[in-house]
């Protein structure tokens, strides 16, 4: 018995000595984690050296892609890890947390055998997880395709198919878009003549979209410029007295909703209103025969594709 009790007492003051406080070098190329960052996050009972002195553990930190290349060494042995992440904390949490289970490995006290039974197998040690899971930025491009109703004043109801392009800027969800309207012809009839009016129309506009789940919703307002082709007949018949090309500024408010169906395709429903701030007169010998409108209506349904999304 006393010599089991001597034996034990040694054992356990090696273990001691085994067990004395590591040290740990950090040593990074990386701005986003930083050196400084990775250091605060170890362990407080893990000693910070500089970056030149030999330590228990050495941590090199290289910038990457999406995230930081990690490599752990302790005398021969060496590991490379790849860490993904967007935010400095958390890539320095997770670093530090594959550091620690290295240290546990290196300092981890030898079990004390006390007799020739063999000692028992240590418990397995479950690494956190090498990764941390990226913030999924909404996709930054949008394609649309749809088909409206428009009434103009002083004309009949009108159609027109729209194709659209928005970047979505990093900046509080802020959007800029350009879009394409192919009018169908539309006719104004006086009681003297019927003039026919094709637009076609560039816009430019900016505003804000906010996704909601499935759901989403936009708002902008911009400005474009509305090429028409104008002919004018008598009432009743089927020769055109006149034929023209008209240029107009206009101004637009655009209001869309949408529900994603899947794949990054959305249902999208459209409102919008126009004002032109000049206005032509269409005349007939003098007489006026019509002009052209001074604001307008639209109600349109179309697809919403988000370029990226699978």
């Amino acid at each position: 018995m006393r010599t089991i009790a001597t034996e034990a007492i040694v054992i356990a003051a090696l273990a001691t000595a085994a067990v004395a406080q590591p040290t740990v070098a950090v040593r990074s190329t990386a701005r986003c984690p930083s050196g400084d960052e990775v250091a605060a996050a170890l362990p407080a009972t893990v000693r910070v050296l500089d970056s030149d002195q030999a330590a228990t553990m050495t941590i090199t930190v290289e910038p990457d892609d999406d995230g930081a290349t990690v490599t752990l060494a302790a005398g021969t042995r060496a590991e490379r890890t790849h860490v993904a992440g967007r935010g400095c904390a958390a890539l320095a949490g997770a670093i530090a947390a594959l550091a620690d289970v290295w240290l546990i490995e290196l300092t981890a006290p030898p079990a004390p055998v006390i007799d020739d039974e063999p000692a028992p197998a240590p418990a397995p040690v479950v690494a956190p997880p090498a990764t941390v899971a990226p913030r999924r930025d909404p996709p930054r491009w949008h394609l649309g395709l749809g088909r409206a109703v428009v009434l103009e004043d002083g004309a009949e109801l009108g159609a027109t198919t729209r194709i659209d392009a928005t970047w979505r800027t990093p900046w509080r969800d802020a959007m800029v878009r350009g879009a394409f309207d192919w009018g169908d012809r539309a006719a104004l009839t006086t009681t003297m003549a019927t003039t026919t009016r094709r637009p076609w129309a560039g816009w430019a506009s900016i505003g804000w979209r906010f996704d909601l789940g499935r759901v989403w919703t936009s708002a902008a307002g911009g400005a474009g410029l509305v090429v028409s082709h104008v002919e004018t007949a008598e009432l009743g018949a089927t020769s055109v007295l006149g034929a023209t090309v008209r240029l107009h500024p206009a101004a637009t408010a655009i209001v869309d909703a949408g529900v994603v169906v899947g794949a990054g395709v959305s249902v999208r429903f459209e409102l919008a209103a126009v004002a032109y701030p000049l206005s032509d007169q269409y005349t007939i010998a003098g007489a006026a025969a019509g002009h052209s409108p001074t604001r307008g209506l639209s109600a349109g349904l179309g697809l919403d594709i988000a370029l990226g999304t699978k």
